[in-house]
């Protein structure tokens, strides 16, 4: 202030840049946006011959400011005007950094958005000599490609080169990147373990830098590895620990995230009122302004909703992801999409539509089957044999259920395990196997008891886990010779 009054204004920018650095490591993204505010004001007294380079640099900064603080509309503002002063001052690598940042940011929020802004930096990048920094954009585009669009081994290709070229990599900008990429990729091919440690670093490069949105975006791609993984407990405190974070913050986006990854546990954990209670606890103009927050909702309830055997409810949600995707002119995400199309699947079962019920577990066979993705391919196989065997086509669920045993092998992947397992004693007992339906809910039971103990005694999720296990243990003793 003393020098803004003295007319001071270089060191006026200088101050109040740093008091914005330090607002924003104390998590006070807010009064961090402020101070820059007020810096790029002082910026129109200046009669400096180059505005553009401190310009550029403020509104980056303060996009990630008001990120932090849940301002998404004002984050993107900032970028789409920090983008027009670096291609008005011909700094074609600035450019292209802020159409990074509008794809990964708005990889989320607007996909649209997303896609063009990660083409234009693909395309731009095209012209800039450094063969690294043009390795690592490629690397982004493909990877936003991967999981916007489904798999394709030329994208597989470009992360894995942008990995490479930045394994040395030192710098934040450039590790948050990198991780973004090697996440997606991971994850894409059922590789968990792996997404997991890069998605623990994002977060944790993040949390340095002061990003919150960022930070709660790797913390959704390392709960769906733990999840798959079985780490449930682990999935938990860090989103518990993430909650705090957002709610630290009053960031609206990233509570009602970590919120809806709360819930998926949940379900998946067949609490389904659970998952049904917290859904109804996000905020409901957060689900509308985030694509992909409003798609998690849906999904998630949809499974809340089959579990709790209500179609009705059920099929709301089904067709308010439908009509979403219609209107937004683009697909599900590779998150939501493998969810979503196996729930359909699951729903139109439960309602006895085997014609749509095969439909969907194709849709989602066929988006599995073109990348080393075991889980989710299996997880087709075991709902394709589960139609056949409803069809009373008895040999397809044979071959149907032989895929899906064969591609689950001896991966250790719990989540589409027990379900395979489970399909599996069920298509055996109506077949009257009875020998070969005990060993598979014997298998199925071990796995639900494996889940069960990353909880704490007076866990809802160990309760709703434990009383599924007793009442298929009732039904292999019922079905026991006596």
């Amino acid at each position: 202030m003393h020098f803004e009054h003295g007319r001071d204004f270089p060191n006026a920018l200088r101050y109040l840049g740093q008091a914005a650095e330090s607002s924003a490591k104390r998590l006070g993204h807010e009064e961090a946006a402020n101070y820059l505010t007020r810096a790029l004001g002082i910026l129109d007294h200046l009669k400096a011959p180059d505005q553009y380079g401190p310009r550029i640099a403020l509104l980056r900064q303060r996009s990630w400011a008001r990120r932090s603080s849940g301002d998404l509309a004002g984050s993107v503002q900032d970028l789409k005007e920090m983008i027009a002063c670096a291609a008005a001052a011909g700094q074609l690598r600035a450019e292209v950094n802020g159409l990074l940042a509008v794809s990964r940011f708005c990889l989320h929020a607007d996909r649209r958005l997303c896609l063009e802004a990660s083409e234009q930096a693909a395309a731009k990048a095209r012209a800039i000599e450094d063969e690294g920094f043009r390795a690592l954009v490629q690397g982004s585009s493909a990877s936003i490609n991967l999981y916007l669009k489904g798999w394709r081994d030329e994208d597989a290709e470009l992360c894995l080169k942008a990995m490479q070229v930045t394994a040395t990599a030192k710098d934040h900008a450039t590790l948050i990147r990198r991780d973004g990429i090697e996440g997606i990729l991971e994850c894409s091919r059922s590789r968990y373990q792996e997404c997991r440690v890069s998605a623990t670093h994002g977060k944790k490069l993040a949390r340095e830098v002061g990003d919150v949105y960022i930070f709660v975006l790797f913390n959704v791609m390392e709960a769906t590895a733990l999840l798959h993984l079985g780490e449930w407990r682990q999935l938990q405190q860090e989103t518990l620990e993430a909650v705090a974070l957002a709610e630290k913050n009053a960031n609206r986006p990233a509570r009602a995230l970590c919120r809806l990854t709360l819930a998926w546990l949940h379900v998946e954990a067949m609490d389904f009122e659970g998952a049904r209670d917290l859904c109804e606890d996000v905020d409901a103009m957060a689900l509308e302004e985030n694509t992909f927050a409003f798609y998690f909702h849906r999904a998630v309830l949809a499974k809340a909703y089959v579990g709790m055997r209500d179609p009705e409810r059920a099929q709301k949600q089904i067709e308010d992801v439908q009509r979403r995707v219609d209107a937004d002119g683009t697909g599900l995400d590779f998150t939501i999409y493998t969810q979503f199309y196996h729930c359909f699947g699951e729903y139109c079962l439960l309602v006895g539509d085997i014609a749509q019920a095969r439909t969907r577990a194709i849709e989602l066979h066929d988006y599995a089957a073109p990348a080393p993705d075991r889980n989710h391919l299996a997880l087709a196989y075991g709902l394709l044999a589960r139609i056949a065997f409803a069809a009373g086509d008895l040999e397809e669920a044979r071959a149907q259920l032989e895929r899906a045993l064969t591609t689950l092998g001896n991966a250790s992947l719990p989540l589409a395990a027990w379900r395979i397992y489970l399909a599996a004693a069920e298509i055996c007992e109506g077949l009257g196997e009875t020998a070969r339906a005990s060993q598979f809910r014997e298998l199925f039971e071990n796995v639900i008891q494996t889940l069960a103990q990353n909880f704490a005694p007076e866990d809802r999720l160990r309760a709703a886990l434990l009383g599924v296990l007793e009442t298929s243990r009732g039904r292999r003793a019922a079905a026991s010779p006596r």
